[in-house]
């Protein structure tokens, strides 16, 4: 549901949905990056960032992840550690491939 929240741009009812979801299942490495992706789309890049961080740590090998997390730290003008997000997403995607 958070899934089309977003994508039809109704990013602040995708953060509500996803807040239900990870209060009943603090575990659900996709309701965290969605949050995170919604919360991104708002400018909300420092909270974005704590979302993305939240599911990486629940699944480090979530390349996704890795990716969102150095869109917003370009944002958040810190490149170098947005360029190693980057290429962990990049390598973690290949991995996933083969």
């Amino acid at each position: 549901m958070n899934l089309i929240l977003a994508e039809r741009g109704k990013y602040e009812l995708a953060i509500k949905c996803c807040d239900r979801t990870v209060k009943l299942y603090p575990f659900y490495v996709h309701a965290w990056n969605n949050k995170g992706f919604s919360l991104y789309q708002l400018g909300e890049y420092d909270k974005a960032l704590e979302c993305f961080d939240e599911a990486l740590n629940l699944n480090p090998q979530f390349a996704e992840s890795w990716h969102n997390k150095g869109l917003a730290l370009q944002k958040l003008d810190r490149s170098k550690e947005a360029d190693e997000a980057f290429l962990k997403a990049d390598t973690l995607s290949r991995e996933n491939v083969m």
